[in-house]
């Protein structure tokens, strides 16, 4: 076993997938997990093993996308003792890469492209170094994913010295609604009762990061971490530019929730000494279609949220008190500069009507179908 060569392998596939544009929610998801299958299909143990190597489909999926999972059978022993390894072939989308997005997804060209831009100076150095590939999936996680195949391949070439067996899932949709791996995870049941596996453990290849400026450490994670995304669907009162303190702006009140919960580690979690990352923003708009001097009438915005413990019941409660907080602080700010405006106008000042209410969602169809039934 040549690992010198393997490393080279696994770095050409990893950029010949990166070439597959894979965007999230697009037909092209389809494009890359065909790629994958092709190279899983190429390996002699599936040309042996057809029947180990499939699509999985996600189910009622608009754009028919899919998953390929392979396993090998280990035939040393009657061990059935089973790792399951997991990547993801689609990436976000390529629009932050500006006047190259055409070469978002072309390792080989994409340096030469970065040498038209203004840089910061790590990113030139980079650059200069040598030591980095580029493109849009490469670290997250194409190459995560070629490594994976490159290691069920290696296994593959002796099943005889294999105690145990491997499953490899590449999925699709992770970085959008997890269609992906909602749909892995009832065939993998399926094969634990067909196949008797006995599942030990799962190994992700996804990528990892220095955790502060000048960290070498490369991190091997133990363990798993939840992801919630608390929305708030913020309703205000529209206003005429001209008159404001008639509406409530559903922009201030998300802007508030922002202010109260983007990077506050109150919402942070701590499990066995270590700490999540806060919650951070991913979204804030309003929802009006047009220009108008007119304030909105509806606005959203939502978080990403690490967890070590909590479930959405338990979160759901913090959250909804921290855009209470949020939304109770906008109404007070609304009315001190009401009565600043009031008193430099000379007109008598009267308290704004607006009221802080927060509803999960839960309870808000509650209450409609106790106005409208069912």
């Amino acid at each position: 076993m040549n690992w010198t060569e393997i490393g080279q392998q696994i770095r050409d596939f990893a950029v010949e997938l990166t070439q597959v544009k894979s965007v999230v929610g697009s037909p092209q998801e389809l494009d890359s997990t065909k790629k994958v299958m092709e190279r899983l299909e190429a390996m002699a143990y599936f040309k042996q093993h057809p029947d180990r190597l499939y699509y999985v489909d996600i189910a009622d999926d608009q754009l028919g996308r899919n998953s390929v999972l392979a396993y090998i059978k280990g035939e040393k022993g009657d061990s059935q003792k089973t790792v399951v390894m997991i990547g993801h072939t689609d990436t976000v989308g390529t629009s932050d890469y500006g006047e190259i997005e055409a070469y978002a997804t072309r390792p080989d060209e994409l340096p030469e492209q970065y040498q038209k831009l203004i840089l910061p100076q790590d990113a030139i150095d980079d650059l200069a170094s040598g030591d980095y590939i580029f493109g849009r999936g490469i670290f997250d996680m194409k190459t995560g994913v070629s490594i994976l195949i490159h290691l069920l391949e290696q296994f593959s070439l002796d099943p005889s010295q294999l105690e145990g067996n491997l499953v490899l899932a590449a999925v699709s949709d992770e970085e959008g609604n997890s269609g992906g791996m909602l749909g892995v995870v009832p065939e993998l049941i399926r094969l634990q009762q067909k196949e008797g596996f006995e599942y030990q453990a799962m190994v992700d290849t996804d990528y990892s990061a220095p955790r502060f400026d000048g960290d070498e450490t490369r991190y091997l994670y133990v363990g798993t971490v939840g992801k919630l995304m608390p929305s708030f669907f913020c309703v205000g009162s529209e206003a005429h530019g001209g008159d404001p303190f008639r509406g409530i702006d559903p922009n201030h009140i998300a802007s508030a929730i922002v202010q109260e919960i983007n990077f506050n580690m109150d919402y942070a979690e701590e499990a066995e000494g270590e700490t999540t990352v806060p919650p951070i923003s991913l979204r804030l708009q309003d929802l009006k279609p047009e220009y108008s001097v007119q304030t909105a009438k509806t606005s959203y915005v939502y978080f990403n949220f690490s967890t070590h413990t909590s479930t959405p019941d338990a979160m759901l409660p913090k959250v909804k008190a921290g855009a209470k907080k949020a939304f109770e602080s906008v109404i007070d700010q609304l009315n001190r500069q009401y009565r600043i405006y009031a008193e430099r106008n000379h007109f008598e000042f009267e308290e704004l009507p607006w009221k802080a209410r927060v509803l999960s969602y839960a309870e808000l169809l509650e209450q409609v179908m106790a106005e409208r039934g069912d």
